[in-house]
């Protein structure tokens, strides 16, 4: 899932077509006023699919190097810019590299998150920093998910 916060001038119809997802389906994740209205600071959570994360028109911003500014480029390198280290998953497989931020759902497990994202529960233990793949995760949790696209 998506976490996105409704800006001013947001519609439920902008947002589907921007995502394109439809309406009944962020209505079926979402709690929404009856007449429909959002308001912007309001979190939707908007449900993505693996393929959409992997395809050349992804929506994700990948910064040039004309979008960095000093050394302070948006990539791993903005971790260790940080002190934070480099990506746990950097060197995890080939093809390219992505990830989404997932709200954890009752009843999911992180086999069932890793079967949904073709990705594996040590690449989810690493990018959370979690104690190992037996650690507890609850519903609500936002954890940050890999993402591998292999080129056909």
């Amino acid at each position: 899932m998506i976490i996105y916060i409704v800006q001013a001038g947001d519609t439920l119809n902008l947002i589907s077509r921007r995502f394109n997802i439809p309406v009944s389906e962020i209505l079926k994740n979402n709690w929404v006023r009856d007449d429909l209205i959002i308001y912007p600071g309001q979190i939707l959570f908007l449900p993505r699919r693996r393929d959409d994360y992997c395809s050349d028109n992804d929506g994700f911003y990948s910064p040039d190097k004309d979008d960095c500014y000093k050394d302070d480029c948006y990539s791993s390198n903005q971790n260790e810019y940080y002190g934070l280290g480099p990506w746990p998953w950097d060197n995890y497989y080939g093809g390219r590299k992505k990830e989404t931020f997932y709200v954890v759902q009752r009843g999911d497990t992180l086999q069932i998150i890793t079967s949904r994202f073709n990705t594996s529960v040590d690449a989810i233990v690493d990018a959370n920093r979690m104690a190992g793949p037996s650690e507890t995760i609850f519903p609500g949790q936002v954890i940050r998910v890999p993402i591998v696209c292999n080129r056909a």
